[in-house]
């Protein structure tokens, strides 16, 4: 989910981590009667303060890809 930041908002510096996480599932269908298939993108923010224990561990223990 692409969201700019405003024109008057301070670029974050680099090594900075967002206070959310985003996150996204995809999915391909396809549909019984006829045969089309269905792409769909579900996305979602999550507060990183919000996360588990378990959640936080994981995800400590994985890299993250983020775009600076």
């Amino acid at each position: 989910l692409y969201q700019p930041r405003r024109e008057y908002e301070e670029k974050r510096k680099g090594g900075t981590r967002s206070p959310f996480l985003r996150a996204e599932r995809q999915a391909l269908l396809r549909l019984p009667e006829s045969g089309a298939v269905v792409f769909s993108i579900h996305t979602w923010q999550v507060a990183l303060e919000n996360l588990t224990p378990e959640q936080s561990a994981a995800l400590a223990a994985r890299p993250v890809e983020t775009i600076g």
